[in-house]
Formats: C-alpha cells, structure tokens, sequence
C-alpha cells in the first residue's frame, strides 16, 4: 500500500519557493497534510452533537468517579450515570484516575498572531501557502491565515507556568526564522495546555479493572487529527462492544513519568532542556 498523496524532497536550492527563511537545509512537502481553524472545527462538531441530542454541560468539573455497573459521575452542581465512561480529559486530568494519573503531562503550547501582512510579504514568507513546522524537540509550527496574518507558535514549557507575556515570549522565535518582520506588530497572543506522554504516542484503551471506562489521552501535539481518530475506535469499542483497533492500543504499555506528584514535571523540563541543548550545540 503506497501514500497516495504527493511527497517531495526539497533541497537548500529550492527553498526559497517554499519557506522565506534562511534558517532551513531542506524540507519535506506532504500534499496529503493541510492546514485549517481548529475553534471553528470544533465549534462546528459541538453544533453537530447538539443537533443529534448530545447535551453539553460546560463549566462542570467532575469531582468524583463512582465506579460499578454504571458510572457515576459527581460534579460541583450534580451528577450523571451513564453505562459507560469517557475519559477524554487529556493533560488536564489531573488525579481523577489514578490508573491514569501521571502517564500523561500538561505542557504549555503558545501562539501569536501578527497583524495583517501586506501580499507581497505574506507571499515571500509562505510562497505556496503550507503550513510549516521543523524537526526541534520543542518544533516551531507556523502558518498564514486567510487575512494574511502569520500565526507562529511552539516553545513547549513543562514547567507548569505560563509566560506572563506570551508575544513578548514567542517574538524572539519568530524573528530567528524571519528576521524581516522585525517591524511587525503582534495583535494576538494565546496559549494552552497539551498532553504529553513519556513515549509521545497516544493512548487510548478501556479500564481493565472497570471495562465500561474507555480513555483517549496524550496526543503529544498532534491532537487535532489524531483524537478524530481515536473517536473512531472509541465509538466502535462501545457501540459494537469490540474494535480490533482499540484492541491493539490497550495491550500498549503505558510508561509513568518518574518523579511522583511532585517532581514528574520538574524531571521532564530538565530531560527536555538536555535534548535542547545538544540541538543548541
């Protein structure tokens, strides 16, 4: 079975036609990836689920689990029994599951957005308008948007607290790959928490102790089309009461980041900051 999509090499000669940096040896184009607005995606499943009669409760932080041949799930303002449980919390489940309770970290992902570019810098930034990302352990990702706007993001902190200026923060990095924004303005700024595991591959199974408990968790960044997917097997697990797939993913080990409650997160951010300077070097 081949890709049936197009993939090319691009070389130190060519580069220039798709990226207006200097920073880069070479680069892969996939034209089977693509690029779009995630709050409008799910805003627009939300829409959907409701029209099917899915009722969604914001603001309800769940405080208990109550296990058995129903779940229960007790919230600050009341409680739901369903025959079977989701855990979809990802890296901000925190210690409501112990059997999943530190298999998964939260880091700190953070974006900025400029103001308007005038055509003839948006083209030579994005000549071919693709969505762009390099291969650092703490990767750069960037886009325009379509008001010609470039969206930068990246600097993954595991330190649990955010910048307390994320443009500020993330404009040094946008600069060291395009030095010619300068004297651009930064409109937007942004961030948030994404789930990562020690061997960032995801993890999506059911509950041995309590089989009528399904997860999906640590995407590793890579969440937007990977959690499509894992809703896949998670619906076929529950309404047909087997998937192979979701077979194959529980007999994955799930690695515990070292450390306990209190160090897991130190521990990775000084791991991370290794790898990060052997890049440096």
């Amino acid at each position: 079975m081949g890709y049936a999509h197009e993939t090319r090499l691009v070389g130190p000669q060519d580069m220039a036609q798709v990226v207006g940096s200097a920073m880069y040896a070479g680069g892969l184009v996939d034209m089977g990836s693509g690029h779009l607005h995630p709050l409008n995606l799910i805003l627009g499943e939300a829409q959907a689920a409701e029209a099917l009669g899915v009722r969604i409760f914001e603001h309800s932080p769940v405080l208990e689990l109550i296990h058995g041949e129903t779940v229960r799930v007790r919230c600050t303002g009341g409680s739901v029994r369903a025959a079977n449980l989701v855990l979809a919390c990802n890296a901000h489940l925190e210690e409501l599951e112990p059997r999943l309770s530190g298999k998964v970290l939260p880091a700190g992902s953070y974006i900025i957005a400029t103001e308007p570019l005038p055509e003839p810098v948006a083209q030579q930034l994005i000549p071919q308008n693709l969505a762009l990302c390099d291969q650092k352990v703490g990767l750069d990702y960037y886009r325009l948007t379509a008001d010609r706007r470039l969206l930068f993001g990246g600097a993954c902190h595991y330190s649990g607290r955010d910048p307390q200026d994320i443009a500020a923060y993330m404009r040094p990095k946008m600069l060291k790959v395009f030095p010619q924004l300068a004297n651009t303005a930064i409109e937007f700024q942004w961030g948030g928490k994404i789930g990562i595991t020690a061997n960032r591959f995801p993890q999506v199974g059911r509950l041995k102790q309590y089989p009528n408990v399904f997860y999906a968790q640590g995407y590793s960044g890579h969440g937007l089309n990977v959690t499509h997917w894992c809703a896949r097997l998670l619906a076929e697990g529950i309404h047909a009461g087997a998937s192979q797939g979701l077979d194959i993913f529980s007999q994955v080990p799930h690695m515990t980041f070292p450390g306990g409650k209190a160090l897991r997160s130190p521990l990775l951010a000084l791991g991370m900051l290794w790898y990060r300077l052997r890049e440096a070097l």
